[in-house]
C-alpha cells in the first residue's frame, strides 16, 4: 500500500491546487498561465482512482481504525476529488449552459480548451516568445502620425479644462479676499475677456451680450473637451500578437480572438490591395486589416509556426540564437557578387540568391509561398530554433543556391565596429564587405569578438 499511498497523496495535492485555482474569479487566466495544473490531474487521476478503490476496500475488509493516517489520507483524497468534480461542473456550466461533463477528464479538457484560447498577448510558461506583429490604427494613420494627432487631441482636451479650472480658481481667490463683491469683480473680468474675443473676431454681438461667457464660452469649451475625449477613445490601436502556439488579434472594436497555430492546416490567404486583409482560418477565422508589408511578413511567420516540428523545436530553446543579417558583397579577385551575409558565432553564410528567404523557408518547412519572403523575416522566427539546427538549415540553403560558408577559424574581421558600421571579413584573398544598421552594431560587435 506504500506505493499506492504515495500516488494518492501526490494526486490529492494536485486536486487541491486545481480546486484553489477554480475558486478564483480569474480562473481562466490561471489555467492559461499554468497549464500544468490541469495536465498533472489528467496524468494522475486514473491511477489515483484505482489506488483509492483498492485502499478503501482493504480498509473496510481489515477494519482499519478511522483515525489511522492511511485512512485519513484516503478520505482526504476522495473528498478533494469530489470537490474538484463539483467545481469543474460549475465552471463548465458557466461556459456552456446545460452542459454537464460526463467525467472529470471531459470537464477538465473542456476548461483547459477554453483557457488555452484566452485572447491575451502574455507569454505562457511553455512558450518561447510572444511578440507584437503589427498595430492597426483608424483612418489609415501610421504610428508617427498617431503620435502627433494624439498630442493635438490631448491639448484640445486639457486646454479647455484648464481654462475653466483657472476661471473657477480666480473666482474663489477673489471671493476669499473681497467676499460678496467677488461676483461683481468677476463680471468685470468677463467683460474684459468678451471684449478681447469680440475684438479678435470682429463681432460686436458678443460684446452686446451680457451672458456670453455662460451662454457660449463654457458650453463651447466643454463641447471641445468632450469631442477630444471621444476622438482619443476612437484613436485606440488594434494589435496582432504571435506566439509559437497562438495568433492573438486584439481589434480596436469588437471581440478579441485567439487562433491556435496547430489548427492552421493551410497557408493564410493574402488578398490583393494595399490593406490585405490577411485571412487566417484555423479553429477561428479572422481577417486582419494589415498594411501589405505587415501582412506578407505575418504570412511567412504563420507558415513557419503552423508546422508541428518547428513549434516542437521552439519549446526546446531557452534563448534565441544571436545573429546579424545584412546586405554584403563577396569579392574574389576582380569578381564581385551581391547578396546577403548571415553572421553567427561559429560561421558566416553568404547567400547570393535573391530568393534566399524563400529557399530558407522551404528548407525549414518543405513549403514555399506565392508572396514576398524576405530572408530577415524567416531568420527572425528561426532564431528560436536550436543553433545547430539553424546552422544546418543555412548550410542547406548555401548548398542549394551556390552560396559560401566561412568558419571563424579560417576568416578574420578587419573592421573596428566601434568606429564604423561597415563590416569587412577576409579569407585567403577573398573578402565579404557589408554595412550594418545602427541597431545591429552591438550584437555584431559581440559576434565579431569570437572571430578576431
Amino acid at each position: 500500500m506504500e506505493g499506492g499511498l504515495e500516488s494518492i497523496e501526490s494526486a490529492s495535492s494536485s486536486y487541491a491546487r486545481l480546486v484553489s485555482a477554480l475558486r478564483r474569479s480569474k480562473w481562466r487566466a490561471l489555467l492559461w498561465a499554468q497549464p500544468a495544473l490541469v495536465a498533472e490531474v489528467l496524468a494522475q487521476d486514473a491511477g489515483c482512482l484505482e489506488a483509492l478503490a483498492r485502499g478503501l476496500r482493504r480498509a473496510e475488509q481489515e477494519a482499519w481504525p478511522h483515525d489511522a493516517p492511511s485512512v485519513r489520507t484516503l478520505r482526504e483524497a476522495k473528498a478533494r476529488r469530489e470537490e474538484l468534480m463539483d467545481r469543474v461542473r460549475k465552471r463548465a456550466e458557466q461556459l456552456t449552459p446545460g452542459f454537464g461533463p460526463p467525467s472529470l477528464e471531459a470537464g477538465l479538457r473542456q476548461l483547459a480548451s477554453h483557457a488555452r484560447d484566452l485572447p491575451t498577448p502574455k507569454k505562457r510558461l511553455d512558450e518561447a516568445f510572444s511578440m507584437q506583429v503589427a498595430r492597426v490604427y483608424p483612418w489609415g494613420l501610421t504610428s508617427s502620425g498617431v503620435f502627433y494627432v494624439r498630442y493635438l487631441l490631448i491639448v484640445l482636451l486639457v486646454g479647455p479644462l484648464l481654462i475653466v479650472g483657472l476661471w473657477a480658481a480666480l473666482y474663489l481667490f477673489l471671493r476669499a479676499i473681497f467676499g460678496e463683491d467677488a461676483a461683481e469683480l468677476m463680471g468685470y473680468v468677463e467683460f474684459f475677456v468678451v471684449a478681447v474675443v469680440s475684438s479678435l473676431s470682429g463681432s460686436q454681438e458678443l460684446l452686446d451680450s451680457g451672458t456670453w461667457w455662460w451662454d457660449v464660452g463654457i458650453p463651447a469649451l466643454v463641447l471641445m473637451s468632450g469631442m477630444s475625449s471621444a476622438a482619443l477613445w476612437w484613436l485606440r490601436k488594434g494589435a496582432v500578437w504571435l506566439t509559437p502556439e497562438r495568433l492573438v488579434w486584439l481589434p480596436r472594436l469588437g471581440e478579441a480572438v485567439t487562433v491556435r497555430t496547430s489548427s492552421l492546416t493551410e497557408p493564410s490567404l493574402l488578398r490583393e490591395g494595399r490593406k490585405g486583409p490577411l485571412v487566417v482560418a484555423g479553429n477561428r477565422r479572422v481577417e486582419l486589416p494589415l498594411e501589405r508589408p505587415d501582412a506578407e511578413r505575418l504570412r511567412v511567420w504563420l507558415e513557419l509556426v503552423r508546422h508541428g516540428e518547428v513549434r516542437a523545436r521552439m519549446s526546446q530553446v531557452a534563448s534565441p540564437v544571436e545573429y546579424v543579417v545584412f546586405p554584403a558583397d563577396l569579392t574574389k579577385g576582380l569578381l564581385k557578387q551581391e547578396g546577403h551575409a548571415v553572421l553567427m558565432r561559429g560561421k558566416l553564410y553568404f547567400l547570393s540568391d535573391e530568393q534566399a528567404g524563400l529557399a530558407l523557408l522551404k528548407a525549414a518547412t518543405g513549403r514555399t509561398l506565392d508572396s514576398r519572403v524576405e530572408l530577415s523575416w524567416v531568420l527572425e522566427l528561426l532564431r528560436w530554433q536550436p543553433e545547430a539546427h539553424l546552422d544546418a538549415l543555412l548550410a542547406q540553403v548555401v548548398n542549394d543556391t551556390g552560396g559560401v560558408t566561412w568558419s571563424n577559424g579560417e576568416a578574420r574581421v578587419s573592421t573596428d565596429l566601434s568606429r564604423s558600421h561597415k563590416l569587412q571579413l577576409l579569407r585567403d584573398g577573398e573578402s565579404i564587405i557589408g554595412r550594418l544598421q545602427a541597431s545591429q552594431a552591438s550584437v555584431a560587435a559581440s559576434l565579431c569578438a569570437v572571430w578576431r
